[in-house]
C-alpha cells in the first residue's frame, strides 16, 4: 500500500488545528478533536510504512503477484497454514520395463558344408567357446593339406634363391661374375620371398576356413532357438543358432523427458517382477541424449546392483523410484490471473506465488524455504492480497 496514499488526511487535520488555535474560543471544544485527527493519521502513516517493507520482502519471492485494491477491500478469508517441510511430497514414479539382455545374436554358417552334429539344443546354458554345431571339414580339410604343400614348396624355393643369390655375391667379390648376373640372382629371390608370403597367406585362409567348421558360443549364453539339422546342407549366412547373453542383464524402457530428469536425481530406483512381485534394485546406466520423434520419449538402460540373483532376459515388470525434490501437493495449487501457484500468508493478508511450468492436477517441484507457511485450507476462494484469519 503507497506511502503517500494517508498525505490528504494529514493534511486536513494540521489545517483543522490551525485554525481552531486562532479561534481561542473555540480551542477548548475543537482540541480533543484535532489530536485525535493528527494521532489517527501518524499511526496510519507509520502502518502503512510498515506494510511497504513487508511487501518487499514477499515481492522478492518468485513468481509473487501484487495484491490490487480490490482485494484487499475483500471480505476476511478463514484459512488454515502447514509449512512447506510438512506440506511437501515426495511423488514416487512407476513405468513399465523389460529386462533385456546385452546381446541377443542368431549364429550363422560362415562356411559352406554338410551340418554333421549339434551339440546344443534349444534351452541350453553355454559357455563362451563351447561347442555347438560341427559342419563336415573334409573338403575344407584336404584344401588345407594343398595349402600347407604350396607353402612348403614355396619356402623351399626360396631358400635355394637365397643361397644362389649368396654364392653370387661372392663371386663380384672376386671378379667372376658380372654385376648383372648378381642383379638377376636378386630379382630372383625376391619373387621367391613374394611366393613364400602369397602361400603362407593360403595356408592362413585355409586353416582358418577349417576353424570355422567348428560353431562355437561367442559369449555365456542360452540357446533361445536352434535351426541347425543334422544333414543340412549349409552356405555361408544361414542361420543355425540364436543366443541370448545370461551375464549382465539391463532393464530397458522410455520416460519422457520429466520423468528422466526425476529419475536422473532419484537415489534409490528398484525394479519389480510382474510374475511374482519380487524387487530389485538397480542403478541408472545411461538415458539417451535424443527423443524418440513419435513417442517424444527418451531410452533408459539400468542395470542390476547383484551380479547373482537376476531376473532372466525377457522378464516383464516395473521400473519404481522416489522422486527426492520436494513438491508442492495437487490439492494446494490454485490458478490465478492464468498461473498456478500456491498462497502463503504475510502480515494476515494472502500473497499468491506463482510456479513456474507448473500444471493443474499435478505436484509441482519446488526449492522452498522448509519454514514457509502454504495455505492448506481456504485457499480455493482466497484471492491475493485478501486479509486472513486462522481458523482453528
Amino acid at each position: 500500500m503507497p506511502h503517500h496514499r494517508h498525505a490528504p488526511l494529514a493534511q486536513q487535520t494540521t489545517t483543522a488545528l490551525v485554525a481552531t488555535l486562532r479561534c481561542p474560543k473555540r480551542v477548548s471544544s475543537h482540541v480533543s478533536l484535532a489530536v485525535l485527527m493528527v494521532t489517527g493519521a501518524l499511526v496510519l502513516m507509520v502502518s502503512s510504512l510498515a506494510f511497504s517493507q513487508d511487501d518487499a520482502k514477499v515481492a522478492a519471492t518468485a513468481g509473487y503477484i501484487a495484491p490490487t485494491n480490490a482485494t484487499t477491500q475483500a471480505p476476511l478469508a478463514m484459512v488454515q497454514t502447514t509449512l512447506f517441510k510438512d506440506t511437501a511430497v515426495y511423488p514416487s514414479t512407476s513405468v513399465g520395463a523389460q529386462v533385456q539382455a546385452r546381446n541377443n545374436a542368431q549364429l550363422a554358417a560362415q562356411v559352406g558344408g554338410v551340418v554333421q552334429s549339434w551339440r546344443a539344443d534349444t534351452g541350453s546354458l553355454v559357455k563362451r567357446g563351447e561347442l555347438l554345431a560341427q559342419l563336415d571339414p573334409r573338403d575344407l580339410s584336404l584344401a588345407l593339406a594343398q595349402a600347407q604343400a604350396t607353402h612348403q614348396s614355396a619356402t623351399a624355393q626360396e631358400a635355394l634363391s637365397a643361397q644362389q643369390l649368396k654364392r653370387a655375391q661372392e663371386l663380384v667379390a672376386k671378379g667372376f661374375l658380372s654385376p648383372q648376373a648378381l642383379q638377376q640372382r636378386e630379382t630372383e629371390h625376391a619373387i621367391q620371398q613374394a611366393h613364400v608370403a602369397s602361400a603362407l597367406a593360403a595356408l592362413q585362409t585355409a586353416q582358418r576356413s577349417v576353424s570355422k567348421t567348428r560353431i562355437t558360443a561367442p559369449f555365456n549364453a542360452v540357446v533361445h532357438q536352434r535351426m541347425a539339422q543334422v544333414g543340412d546342407m549349409v552356405s555361408p549366412g544361414t542361420p543355425l543358432f540364436n543366443l541370448v547373453d545370461t551375464s549382465k542383464p539391463e532393464v530397458a524402457l522410455n520416460v519422457s523427458q520429466t520423468q528422466a530428469v526425476s529419475l536422473e536425481r532419484a537415489s534409490t530406483i528398484v525394479w519389480r517382477a510382474k510374475d511374482n512381485g519380487q524387487n530389485f534394485p538397480v542403478q541408472l546406466l545411461r538415458i539417451g541424449a535424443s527423443l524418440d520423434p513419435q513417442t517424444r520419449s527418451q531410452p533408459v538402460r539400468l542395470r542390476f546392483t547383484s551380479t547373482t540373483d537376476t531376473p532372466l532376459p525377457g522378464s516383464a515388470g516395473e521400473l519404481m523410484w522416489n522422486d527426492p525434490q520436494a513438491h508442492m501437493p495437487t490439492q494446494v495449487l490454485v490458478r490465478r490471473a492464468g498461473l498456478v501457484g500456491y498462497f502463503t500468508v504475510v502480515n494476515n493478508e494472502a500473497r499468491f506465488v506463482a510456479i513456474p511450468r507448473a500444471q493443474e492436477g499435478r505436484p509441482a517441484p519446488l526449492d522452498l524455504d522448509a519454514q514457509t507457511p502454504i495455505v492448506t485450507s481456504g485457499q480455493a476462494l482466497l484471492q491475493n492480497g485478501q486479509a486472513v484469519q486462522f481458523s482453528q
